[in-house]
């Protein structure tokens, strides 16, 4: 299936990232970055294979999220450039719209300020054998594993780790 960004109101939009699926709903979830903002949409495949908007993320810059993820409650949480974690609640219930301009309004989220996870690629939720959910990524930049509990992405915490030595931090190879 292709579809054509500009045709949708995202004239200038690069393409999707920050894709992730709600795992209870089946929804998908993407951001794309227009140049101007940042939209937060939602793919639908079936009837037929579209997009719909779900409004604008609030942040201080246009540069875009690049990963994301949905956690065990629905939360939508994706990074920022390289400023911090936004989290938005509920993303498979929320209103989608056939249009930005319909879509105009900035959704509820929450903003975590950090720059522990870096330039990192993907992000995923994990659940320890506590039971504690938590949002996992990767900084290259310091070679360090991030863990960020969902009941408190405003305090991350990166791991040492020892990683073989087929392992690329440049991202091209995972090993």
């Amino acid at each position: 299936v292709s579809l054509d960004l500009a045709a949708l109101g995202h004239a200038g939009a690069g393409g999707f990232n920050a894709t992730a699926i709600d795992k209870a709903t089946g929804k998908m979830s993407a951001t794309i970055n227009d140049g101007a903002d940042v939209w937060l949409v939602q793919f639908d495949l079936e009837p037929t294979p579209n997009v719909a908007v779900l409004g604008k993320v609030r942040h201080p810059d246009t540069q875009g999220g690049f990963s994301g993820t949905v956690t065990s409650d629905g939360t939508y949480v994706m990074n920022y450039y390289i400023t911090g974690l936004v989290e938005i609640p509920n993303v498979s219930s929320l209103t989608t719209y056939g249009s930005p301009e319909a879509a105009s309004g900035v959704l509820l989220c929450t903003v975590h300020e950090t720059n522990v996870l870096g330039w990192h690629g993907d992000l995923a939720t994990i659940t320890l054998s506590d039971n504690s959910e938590h949002v996992v990524g990767y900084n290259p930049g310091t070679n360090k594993v991030v863990l960020a509990p969902v009941d408190d992405l405003s305090n991350p915490v990166a791991y040492t780790t020892t990683f073989p030595s087929s392992f690329n931090s440049s991202g091209e190879n995972l090993g």
